[in-house]
């Protein structure tokens, strides 16, 4: 496994474990995710269950795929692929409501109720860079530093963890309002 892949599955397996976990953790979640899906006004009202569900079935095998990603490179390479179509996806259907000047809560992680803006999209671009380069070192020479792997792996989880908390620290560093 290459460091840079250890680094790019943690990051991504981190975020998408959180994500699919955050909107399926209860009824009350699942629903509060499928109703920010509805706000998007993106599909027809009938499809956005049967979507919601589909979200966090693909977050879900994206997080086990990259899971795999030491033992099976190709599944490994399918994961950050998968990973890469959601991230497209959900980049472009919220550029398309910040376009369109909607307010949207960020239901990402299943918890936030923050209305989705720039800061989402380039979150969503910049994991989507994260993929892409994941897949691309799929196809690179192994290492077999167990260390490097463990420091890189370690090092992309706590990003994947920073791409969890981004609203949170948005708002630590937001100035007061008086």
């Amino acid at each position: 496994m290459d460091p840079i892949n250890a680094a790019c599955a943690a990051c991504l397996l981190v975020v998408f474990g959180v994500a699919a976990i955050g909107k399926s953790r209860n009824a009350a979640a699942f629903w509060a995710f499928s109703r920010s899906l509805k706000d998007f006004n993106l599909i027809p009202d009938s499809w956005v269950g049967p979507c919601a569900f589909a979200v966090v079935c693909c977050e879900a095998t994206a997080a086990a795929l990259l899971m795999a990603t030491p033992f099976s490179p190709g599944l490994g390479a399918a994961g950050f692929l998968l990973s890469a179509g959601l991230l497209a996806a959900f980049a472009t259907g919220i550029s398309r409501v910040v376009i369109q000047g909607r307010q949207v809560n960020c239901r990402c992680f299943g918890t936030a109720k923050r209305p989705l803006g720039v800061r989402h999209i380039l979150r969503n671009v910049g994991l989507t860079v994260v993929a892409l380069a994941g897949a691309v070192a799929t196809t690179g020479t192994p290492c077999v530093q167990w260390a490097e792997l463990l420091v890189c792996a370690c090092a992309g989880g706590l990003t994947g963890g920073l791409a969890v908390v981004l609203d949170d620290l948005v708002d630590l560093f937001r100035p007061a309002r008086r």
